[in-house]
């Protein structure tokens, strides 16, 4: 249980997102946070007009940036992630906790062929999903910022996100 006044949900999705980053570690200069996430890291405590948590995570992959080794498929399996069988989509990939992190890249990085999964040899179609739009997350990313734990007393986060330019 979280300490008063911080989201469950929220510390649950924070935690996967940190776990997810670790797992990626090798692949950090091709990561881009994107989705609520990301929201919420770039705005602080902005007045937005924003739901308040969100239970899962969400990473672009710039394939511009992304190595061979390890392959994203075993480097998630390795620290505990398993594909959401359930969801059934390309890069729906379950914590060891059973939280949602999507990895996804641009549709104008992949390579043709199939419907949703990202075409990028030699990594599993299964490993992330393809969308339209994410081009401009990785277009336009440039400084590394470190993401924070939301638990008030942890120590733990990782300059593992490229955060968009001004």
């Amino acid at each position: 249980m979280s300490p008063p006044g911080v989201d469950d949900d929220m510390v649950a999705a924070r935690t996967a997102l940190l776990d997810a980053l670790d797992a990626l570690e090798a692949h950090r200069d091709a990561l881009v946070l994107i989705g609520a996430q990301g929201i919420y890291l770039w705005t602080g405590g902005a007045d937005l007009a924003l739901a308040e948590s969100t239970d899962d995570s969400d990473l672009a992959i710039d394939h511009r940036l992304l190595g061979d080794d390890p392959l994203l498929e075993e480097a998630m399996t390795a620290a505990g992630f398993h594909r959401d069988l359930k969801d059934g989509q390309p890069g729906s990939w379950l914590s060891p906790r059973d939280v949602p992190v999507d990895l996804m890249i641009p549709e104008a990085q992949s390579n043709k062929g199939g419907r949703r999964g990202g075409r990028i040899p030699p990594h599993s179609t299964a490993a992330v999903r393809r969308s339209v739009g994410l081009e401009a997350a990785v277009l336009t990313t440039s400084r590394r910022s470190s993401v924070p734990s939301t638990l008030p007393t942890s120590a733990r986060s990782r300059s593992r996100s490229r955060r968009p330019r001004h």
